[in-house]
């Protein structure tokens, strides 16, 4: 009874667990230092939601970020624009490693499930070897399917 309460506890968790990367300003980090780290981040990027302090969005990409401004280019008209980096809120964009990550915690989580559903008083090895093995490859592969069909961001808050 005990194993199906940790297996049902394991499995909602990991379905109702949140795929969001924070990134935010350490207490004695230099303010210059934090923007080109975000800059950096950024860089790459073909699509990020620039949230302002007026929680309004703004589709962008090639964001540049000082302690003073912040200069994007907004996708839907093409333009240059600059607002103060006050103004900004939150940056997010696609996370590319959440396949990876989520068959790594999958895989440990059916590793430890499958050695729960062994039976202790079995002599034979192979047995908690193969239920082992077992739970690995099957969650790894939900972990990873959860991880691909579901929305993965970064998410970048400004602090100042």
């Amino acid at each position: 009874m005990l194993k199906r309460i940790l297996v049902l506890l394991v499995v909602t968790s990991l379905l109702v667990s949140s795929c969001a990367y924070d990134v935010t300003k350490g207490d004695y980090e230099n303010e210059d230092k934090y923007f080109e780290r975000i800059s950096n981040l950024c860089r790459n990027e073909k699509e990020i939601t620039l949230t302002t302090t007026d929680f309004e969005q703004i589709v962008c990409s090639q964001i540049l970020l000082t302690n003073e401004s912040t200069s994007f280019v907004r996708i839907e008209s093409d333009t240059v624009e600059m607002i103060p980096t006050i103004e900004v809120y939150c940056l997010s964009f696609p996370n590319k490693t959440a396949g990876f990550e989520g068959f790594l915690i999958g895989g440990l989580s059916g590793g430890i499930i499958g050695n729960f559903l062994t039976n202790p008083s079995q002599p034979e090895n192979i047995v908690k070897g193969m239920a082992i093995l077992s739970g690995i490859v099957i969650g790894g592969l939900i972990g990873l399917f959860y991880a691909v069909a579901s929305k993965s961001e970064t998410m970048i808050y400004i602090t100042k």
